[in-house]
């Protein structure tokens, strides 16, 4: 779709999006919106609530976001929110948080983190984890991994999650997170 999107006019980039299954329409929307023009963007941005499985939805949000007006980037985030399966909670937060401005970043860490703790096999939670810090600028990544550690230390999640969070660590800070975390 994104091949093709900018040499498309708008009514057909919004009928291929209509005309999609719910997965490729909210996973294309994200695709297309950079050739939308900012009036459709609501339009797009309505098709995106309206999908179901809500793990699709919460791509679909994931991928919009950054284009989103301020007002409309908030009820992206409330519906990211609302996702009802934890580790589909998390990553589409996770996929939210490079587009977001950066005063809005750390409630949404929050919201990530607290859903990370739903999630119930600690595998899972690792590597939701795990992927959240990889999403994250390097300065921003102390929440995430500290928590993570956490997880792994605690719940004895496999090695693989440990060794991807230690190449994530950045100097003293993160030295301090392993140290403090007993690992």
């Amino acid at each position: 779709m994104k091949h093709i999107a900018p040499y498309l006019t708008q009514d057909d980039l919004i009928e291929a999006v209509r005309r999609a299954g719910p997965i490729l329409r909210a996973r294309g929307i994200g695709l297309i919106t950079p050739h939308l023009d900012r009036a459709r963007l609501p339009e797009a941005f309505a098709a995106i609530l309206a999908v179901e499985p809500e793990w699709a939805r919460g791509e679909g949000l994931a991928g919009i976001v950054g284009d989103l007006d301020p007002d409309q980037a908030d009820q992206a985030i409330e519906a990211a929110v609302a996702i009802r399966d934890p580790a589909h909670r998390v990553h589409t937060l996770a996929g939210m948080l490079p587009d977001l401005p950066p005063d809005r970043r750390p409630a949404v860490l929050d919201a990530a983190l607290l859903a990370a703790t739903g999630i119930p096999r600690a595998e899972d939670r690792a590597f939701a984890l795990v992927t959240l810090a990889e999403g994250l600028p390097a300065a921003e990544r102390g929440p995430a991994l500290q928590e993570a550690f956490v997880v792994i230390r605690k719940d004895r999640a496999e090695g693989r999650w440990l060794s991807r969070l230690i190449k994530l660590l950045d100097g003293y800070e993160g030295r301090r997170v392993v140290t403090r975390n007993g690992i």
